[in-house]
């Protein structure tokens, strides 16, 4: 159909596209003459996602997002002639399958750029492939220079833990002095290697850390910990695990909960707490509480089914991807149409501010000092709580007050250095 996205997912070998509705600002002008060698031609953007298994939600949240920009572009009349073709393949999460995948989108379909949650997988191939890479952020290893064409779209763990402690006392839900034990996931994202710096951020800020433990999803019984945690009478658990789900949904049945409060970023996206069940409710994350009118928009018309609920657009991984998409679209902009990997990897690099859900926030993507965004003060991100709704049987998110910024206890480029000499 004219005008209209097109995306193809590997998992069913199915092309399907839809009618365009224009999304809103007129296309600009072309900086310099378009260049006829490349008009028709599409604007191929790969993706492996985990779009099944245990945490298929994130995968299917940047898709929808990423799906969503690309038909929005292509109704705006794309650029140059071209349009965008969204290719994505289903990883599970696992990173052999992510790895292959990496592989068939870059020799297979030569694509100019490539999405995935997590580098696990694929972060030396595709540096070697200097392809591009919009990521979510999270996992440490792709915050290192040795991922220079690793793009996060959210901060690392290191600077999530300091800005959610900076969160969490801001709105008086602990104090100093307090108890923490930490919970750390080694499978999904391993933390094993920086699990003591997590660790040092809540001394830093004038906790006791009575604990620091490794659990994950494939460790099903999380009764012992949960004992343990009892036992050392804990006041606040953070979550740096998906594990959590396992450990909430038991302690449920055993009646526990620490004195004050539990949560941590790895809660902060749709689907997740529904993984815990109603004893979910009242877990902490955060996020942003103000979202584009424009990106709710096109998400509802394009993705219904990811954007079912206001929790579900707040996912970080469309909102992530959704901004760096963005970075994208300027980039072909400035040229001819005929954007290529070196082009794409020196503008990304440069970005130092970055439109956020509407609103500007600091970036640094330079490979010695990569640290995602780092929401600015009076950005809208804020402490959240998860709420039960058994209307739906769904979750709905509380924002609780408590402004998360950058992180007090580390500096702009700690996490860039310590990601190098830790991965």
């Amino acid at each position: 159909m004219p005008g209209g996205g097109t995306a193809r997912t590997g998992q069913t070998g199915q092309t399907g596209q839809t009618d365009a509705k224009s999304g809103g600002a007129a296309q600009k002008p072309a900086a310099v003459a378009c260049n006829p060698a490349v008009n028709g031609q599409p604007i191929k953007i790969g993706g492996t996602f985990p779009l099944s298994g245990p945490v298929g939600f994130l995968g299917k949240a940047e898709l929808a997002a990423i799906d969503t920009y690309a038909k929005w572009f292509n109704s705006r009349g794309g650029y140059c002639g071209r349009k965008m073709e969204i290719i994505a393949l289903d990883d599970g999460m696992e990173p052999t399958r992510q790895l292959a995948n990496m592989r068939k989108l870059n020799e297979e379909y030569k694509v100019l750029a490539a999405s995935t949650i997590l580098t696990v997988g694929v972060g030396d191939y595709v540096t070697r492939a200097n392809l591009p890479v919009i990521s979510l952020g999270g996992a440490m290893e792709q915050f290192g220079a040795e991922q220079p064409t690793v793009f996060p779209a959210l901060g690392s763990a290191y600077q999530f833990t300091g800005a959610f402690i900076r969160g969490l006392l801001n709105n008086k839900t602990i104090a100093k002095g307090d108890r923490v034990a930490l919970m750390y996931d080694t499978e999904i994202f391993n933390l094993a290697p920086v699990k003591d710096d997590l660790a040092e951020q809540w001394r830093k800020a004038g906790m006791e850390v009575v604990s620091v433990d490794a659990f994950n999803l494939s460790n099903l019984d999380c009764t012992a910990l949960l004992n343990k945690m009892r036992s050392l009478n804990i006041d606040y658990w953070d979550f740096q695990s998906f594990g959590w789900t396992l450990c909430v949904a038991a302690a449920s049945r055993i009646g526990y909960k620490p004195n004050k409060a539990w949560g941590g970023w790895t809660a902060s996206s749709a689907g997740i707490p529904e993984l815990a069940g109603r004893a979910a409710d009242g877990v902490w994350h955060g996020g942003a509480v103000r979202l584009d009118p424009e990106y709710v928009k096109l998400m509802k018309l394009y993705h219904p089914a990811e954007s079912r609920t206001e929790a579900d657009l707040a996912a970080p991984p469309a909102i992530g991807a959704w901004a760096l998409m963005g970075e994208l679209e300027k980039a072909l902009r400035a040229g001819d149409g005929n954007l290529t990997r070196d082009q794409l990897v020196k503008s990304l690099q440069g970005v130092t501010n970055l439109t956020f859900m509407g609103k500007p926030v600091k970036v640094n993507f330079r490979p010695d000092c990569k640290g995602g965004t780092v929401p600015s003060p009076g950005s809208s991100f804020t402490m959240i709580q998860w709420k039960y709704d058994a209307s739906t049987d769904r979750f709905k998110r509380a924002p609780m007050g408590g402004e998360i910024g950058v992180n007090p206890y580390i500096g702009p480029c700690d996490a860039a250095k310590l990601a190098t000499d830790k991965y």
